[in-house]
């Protein structure tokens, strides 16, 4: 049973098996633990614990005991016969010494000694039967008194860093079973040849030393997978290390490297590369398939092809001052930083990072957003180009982009029309626009239709078509197709289907993604569904006027109870020039289900303006129970800038 407070533990004293005390202001070891019979894992941390009484020598059953962050200075020589500890750890105390030859724990696992005043380790300690791991971190050890005996513990894991050392004993290099070494922050000055008879050792951290060179026999350890040797003052590399198989991770930062050492190029599974605050001037043309690269704060001016498998790539603080469309290759790459070099453009290849989530480019000439930039559509942070409020737009842009999934080709024009107003809307290709409308997003497809219809191909007014013109229909136009193909002919025109054929209208009718229709090659003016209308009724005739009179049966007839009476009205209506002043009433009857079918739509779809067409399908609920305020809402949005009226469109609902 676990106990983390004294009280628990004085309510089921035979039970407790785990006490912890942290943080609990304890100025002395409660005598109560000692009458806790089945107490294996003591943890006690307080900031006023400075003593430890003899008596804890009579805890055997202790197989843990964690007395961290206390202010202990001295240790009982009766802790040390403690025959079934299996960790201890007192790392953040005070400790300066340790008894030396009073040490005998058979079952000791783990030991942390960290962050004390200790200036030696008692020599019987690398003796320890079980030992497997030995924390004696941030302390004031200058010598390591190892000796050489034939039983030496079976430690697999050493942390000394943030000592005095300043040589290694040959002892060390007879902990067979090692796989894990840390000496950073010490004063080393050299690597003994002899670290080749660790042969287990996975991992090795000789960072924050003053080594100058490294044995060959560093090319031996072919267990080694991880190796920090940042902070010395290397120049170069062994060459037996391009024979390391299992090195993955390799970090050479502030050393004096001004050539890329040659063993780099040829070791096969190295991932992860840091060489930053080093004097490089250039990379070599070839490198191991690498995931994360940092060679910042040195002196390159160009680089280099890099390895396709590349996700981190951090190149700031060099010379740059030009990237080469090689760039393009890092399709897996998910972060970059280009900081603070003299970049001034990105090329073509930069559209092709895909996958790139975070850009950094501080500190560079870049005055304008790059046409590359709006490509990156998993981009999530930008810096260093352009200003702030441009980047946020572009960086919301790409976040709808990804939600409705714009294609490369169409984002430049997007992002004008939806953080721009369109101010550069005529200087995209015409087809570029047609295809943009087929994305399905309003935003973009009402104003490239109002630009379209109003700028490009001004219809003001059409009184006559010229006989055989030629008539290309896209999208949804009101209009049944089969009817249309009998029609067209005997007024003396042509149905065309082929997309490659050139054709004197196109009529563009409402367009849907999901539609996916091909637009023709070419054609002489484009046709909206109003228009195309209005030429169709003066072909067949003069367009029927409706008086007041017959509006008002009309207005009757759509929403009258008998489903005739509605289908009157719309075969009517399907003859004459609808007015202005009915298609409020059109609009109502279709969105409160008035209408036969789809023959509402239908008609709203051949008389109503671009305006009106994009009021049509925004989704605001008319019917149901709404609240005054949210129908008043719904009533403006559907009205504004266009035919509909608000204060007729008010009434029909009301009434309805």
């Amino acid at each position: 049973m676990r106990a983390y407070n004294l009280q628990t533990a004085r309510q089921h004293p035979e039970k407790i098996t785990e006490l912890y005390l942290q943080q609990s202001g304890l100025t002395a070891f409660p005598e109560f633990i000692f009458r806790l019979p089945a107490l294996t894992k003591l943890h006690i941390q307080s900031e006023q614990l400075a003593m430890l009484p003899v008596e804890i020598g009579q805890m055997h059953q202790l197989e843990s005991l964690l007395l961290d962050n206390c202010q202990l200075k001295q240790l009982p020589q009766s802790l040390f016969l403690l025959p079934n500890l299996r960790q201890l750890s007192l790392s953040n105390n005070q400790l300066t010494h340790l008894p030396e030859g009073s040490i005998s724990w058979p079952c000791l696992e783990i030991l942390k000694l960290g962050n004390n005043q200790l200036t030696e380790i008692p020599a019987n300690i690398w003796e320890l039967p079980r030992l497997r791991s030995l924390g004696i971190e941030h302390n004031a050890i200058k010598k390591l008194s190892i000796p050489k005996v034939k039983k030496m513990a079976p430690l697999r894991k050493l942390n000394a860093e943030y000592n005095q050392l300043s040589h290694l004993p040959k002892g060390l290099f007879l902990l067979k079973e090692l796989e894990e070494l840390r000496l950073s922050k010490n004063r080393l000055t050299r690597v003994s040849d002899t670290i080749k008879q660790l042969e287990k050792l996975s991992i090795l951290d000789l960072s924050g030393n003053r080594i100058k060179a490294l044995p060959e026999e560093m090319g031996q350890l072919l267990m080694l997978r991880r190796c920090n040797l940042s902070n010395n003052a290397l120049d170069d590399l062994p060459g037996s290390m391009r024979a390391l198989p299992w090195l993955a991770q390799l970090e050479l930062n502030k050393n004096r490297f001004a050539i890329f050492p040659k063993a780099l190029q040829q070791i096969p599974r190295l991932t992860h590369l840091s060489m930053k605050q080093n004097q490089l001037t250039a990379l070599p043309a070839y490198l191991p398939p690498l995931f994360y690269l940092d060679v910042s704060n040195n002196q390159i001016s160009n680089l280099p092809p890099l390895p396709s498998s590349l996700e981190i790539l951090d190149a700031s603080k060099n010379q740059l001052h030009q990237l080469s469309d090689s760039i393009g290759r890092l399709v897996h790459l998910k972060k970059l930083d280009l900081g603070n070099n003299q970049l001034n453009a990105l090329p073509q290849g930069f559209r092709r990072l895909q996958q790139l989530e975070e850009l950094k480019l501080s500190n560079n000439h870049f005055d304008t957003l790059s046409a590359s930039l709006f490509m990156l559509e998993d981009l999530r942070l930008l810096k260093g180009v352009g200003d702030a409020e441009n980047r946020r737009k572009l960086l919301r842009f790409l976040r709808v982009c990804r939600q409705r999934s714009v294609p490369g080709k169409l984002r430049l024009l997007a992002y004008d029309l939806l953080e721009n107003n369109g101010q550069e809307l005529a200087g995209f290709p015409l087809p570029l626009l047609l295809e943009a409308l087929q994305l399905g997003i309003s935003d973009l497809a009402t104003p490239i239709r109002q630009h379209l219809f109003e700028t490009r191909f001004s219809e003001g007014e059409i009184n006559e078509i010229p006989p055989g013109s030629r008539f290309y229909f896209v999208g949804a136009t009101g209009y049944d197709k089969k009817w249309l193909k009998k029609q067209l002919p005997m007024m003396g025109f042509e149905w065309v289907e082929d997309e490659e054929q050139p054709v004197d209208y196109l009529v563009l009718g409402r367009l849907l993604r999901a539609m996916n229709e091909k637009m023709p090659l070419s054609f002489q003016s484009l046709l909206s569904r109003k228009t195309f209308t209005r030429l169709l009724l003066l072909q067949k005739g003069t367009i029927h006027k409706l008086d007041d009179r017959k509006i008002d049966n009309l207005r009757r007839l759509l929403f009258h109870q008998d489903k005739s009476s509605r289908q009157l009205a719309i075969q009517i209506l399907k003859g004459v020039d609808v007015p202005e002043s009915l298609l409020t009433d059109l609009f109502v009857a279709w969105k409160l289900g008035y209408g036969v079918g789809k023959q509402l739509e239908k008609l709203l779809l051949q008389n109503v303006s671009e305006a009106a067409l994009h009021a049509m399908y925004l989704p605001l609920g008319l019917s149901g129970s709404v609240s005054a305020n949210a129908l008043i809402t719904n009533i403006q949005r559907y009205c504004e800038g266009n035919e509909f009226n608000r204060e007729r469109m008010h009434q029909l609902i009301e009434n309805h």
